[in-house]
């Protein structure tokens, strides 16, 4: 059996010619269902002419000869393509983080292959937070701020590919601490920096409490908070020399409208009462 791969709308010629006497008879089969005078097929001596195929003409043809002396056989399968296109809804969609985030790829053509989902170019495969099934829906669940970014969708058959993207954003995200300042104990007289750095969305704002109550005015304490590149909040409390009063559980608490987030821990100083 012979196959014959044809773009959609072609004419297709399947030949069948055979040798005999009495001159044979043909008969075609499309599949198990001989072919009569259907429109837009014919048959050219033996061969059958499709004069415009469509993906519903993909199948095994069959070509019987027969004369009184015997038969003799061709199968020809047809496979009628239809060039792939792909589109991914939503095109565009804000998540907050802890929520779930679906994005379907609507693939048309015929046939397809396969299908692949990316994120910022690198292959997403089902496991953890992610699951793809079937192969055209992605699941991601729960949201993580590091979910946000491009996606992509690619299908492909043979040499035929196309893409379509989608372009996640994160609404809200609660506060996270990604470094916290950890319990010290000290003599009196040095420096000490005590640092916490926030992440979240919108940006937090960092706030700073010893034994509950907000940091003494005092020279000896210098604050201060910015912003990375990468969007970090970075909050520090500088205290320049060490008193036994400094001495106290330090608290920073980052907040935005989305929740906050508190860390405190022990700052002891020894010294004469």
């Amino acid at each position: 059996a012979g196959r014959v791969v044809v773009p959609a709308g072609a004419r297709v010629t399947l030949p069948c010619v055979a040798q005999g006497h009495p001159p044979p008879h043909y008969t075609w089969y499309k599949g198990s269902r001989a072919l009569g005078g259907s429109s837009g097929m014919w048959m050219v001596g033996g061969s059958l002419v499709l004069g415009r195929v469509g993906v519903d003409d993909s199948a095994q043809y069959t070509c019987v000869a027969n004369n009184t002396a015997g038969e003799t056989r061709y199968s020809a399968h047809l496979l009628v393509t239809l060039p792939i296109s792909v589109q991914v809804t939503p095109r565009e969609v804000q998540v907050d983080a802890g929520g779930r985030l679906e994005l379907r790829c609507h693939v048309s053509g015929e046939p397809v292959d396969t299908v692949t989902w990316y994120k910022d170019g690198t292959v997403l495969r089902s496991g953890g937070r992610v699951t793809i099934r079937p192969r055209e829906t992605l699941h991601v669940s729960p949201i993580h701020a590091s979910d946000a970014g491009i996606y992509q969708c690619a299908a492909t058959y043979a040499q035929d590919y196309a893409h379509a993207h989608a372009y996640v954003t994160l609404g809200a995200a609660a506060p996270q601490l990604v470094y916290r300042f950890i319990e010290q104990t000290l003599q009196p007289g040095p420096a000490v920096s005590l640092k916490c750095i926030a992440t979240g969305t919108p940006t937090p704002h960092i706030t700073w409490l010893l034994d509950g109550f907000s940091l003494p005015p005092s020279h000896r304490y210098v604050k201060g908070q910015y912003v990375s590149a990468h969007g970090e909040v970075i909050s520090h409390v500088n205290i320049s020399t060490v008193h036994v009063t400094d001495g106290g559980t330090y608290a920073c608490t980052a907040e935005n409208s989305a929740g906050s987030v508190v860390h405190s821990a022990r700052l002891n100083v020894y010294g004469p009462p």
